[in-house]
């Protein structure tokens, strides 16, 4: 199997932003795994069951570990997630297997949340992670009392698919590892697409391949809306409002549109974002205009690992190119930056 490189992924950067709908009941994945680690029992979360690891004996997924155990939060925070209650830590090196029916584009959560523990300190954990042949986490830990989301975009060509945890630490309390919630989902295959341009200081060249590449999405912003969450999001994701990132907030200023969302065919579809994305927008507030080169900017900070496989910065933006307001509503079209 070709070993896959990781690449930091920043998608979609969308400008374009609508009304809320009930769409996450349209699609349904064909692999679908949503696993409560270390948990005795299933939990719901937005409409979608959980299983826990400790009683599932569906025969789909598979754990192997050399010396694990089980945890629960005691005294979890009422409104913290059901995902967050349990966890499932590893004192050697560890995989859940998952049995892949239709290969293809998936996409591989992992949920961190290091509660307290009468005999494990699971914020000291330091550990790797790696699936499908691709380092994803090295020496990875997390902040105390912090709910941590890692998200990946990978193209499974195989009848399985493996996910591995490794302590790696250096002392006794630091080398285990753990994790507390783990979703693989297969996702449209257009949802990535597989070429892109490469910019430099220079212009820019097409890339092909991303679909070889093991994309990780670090910031997922919606443009002149508001926050959106995993149960109004076509693919479970969740949206956080962009006026923090913005280097000028008086720069831009927030629109609206009230045309339904019309896709064409062979064009975007709703997985790619849902409709709540393209109704509202940002545009240049035009009464400050202070030079003919002002433009709107977002700032995003990005954590780069000294020893990770960051390479490059992927930027999609979904574009409305035309703002054709006719009969069927607003038109969108699709197109993929590099840097």
């Amino acid at each position: 199997m070709e070993s896959l490189q990781l690449h930091r992924i920043l998608p979609p950067l969308l400008l374009l932003f609508s009304f809320f709908h009930f769409l996450s009941a349209e699609f349904s994945p064909s692999d679908n795994y949503l696993i409560l680690c270390g948990s005795t029992t299933n939990a719901t979360v937005d409409n979608r069951v959980f299983v826990g690891d400790s009683v599932s004996n569906s025969g789909s997924f598979h754990l192997s570990a050399t010396s694990e155990l089980s945890r629960s939060d005691r005294n979890p925070s009422p409104d913290s997630s059901a995902l967050y209650n349990t966890a499932r830590i590893f004192k050697g090196p560890a995989s859940y297997e998952f049995n892949i029916k239709t290969t293809g584009t998936h996409m591989v959560r992992l949920h961190f949340f290091p509660f307290s523990s009468e005999d494990t300190n699971l914020s000291s954990a330091v550990f790797n992670v790696s699936a499908f042949g691709s380092l994803l986490l090295r020496d990875f830990s997390v902040p105390n009392i912090t709910h941590v989301l890692k998200e990946y975009i990978m193209e499974v060509d195989a009848p399985k698919l493996v996910i591995s945890f490794t302590p790696s630490g250096n002392s006794s309390s630091s080398s285990i590892a753990f994790v507390n919630a783990i979703e693989v989902f297969s996702v449209p295959d257009n949802l990535i697409a597989d070429f892109g341009r490469y910019i430099t200081s220079t212009g820019f060249t097409r890339y092909n391949g991303l679909k070889k590449q093991v994309l990780e999405s670090v910031h997922r912003i919606n443009v002149g809306g508001p926050k959106i969450t995993s149960f109004n999001d076509t693919l479970w994701r969740n949206w956080i409002p962009d006026d923090n990132f913005l280097r000028l907030n008086s720069s831009a200023k927030a629109v609206n549109f009230s045309s339904p969302i019309v896709y064409p065919a062979g064009g975007p579809t709703p997985e790619i974002a849902p409709d709540a994305v393209y109704n509202t927008a940002r545009e240049m507030n035009t009464q400050i205009l202070m030079s003919p080169r002002f433009n709107i900017t977002w700032i995003f900070p990005i954590f780069i690992h000294p020893i990770s496989h960051f390479k490059h910065l992927q930027l999609l933006f979904i574009l409305i190119s035309s703002l054709i307001l006719k009969n069927q509503g607003l038109f969108v079209s699709a197109s993929a930056l590099r840097k």
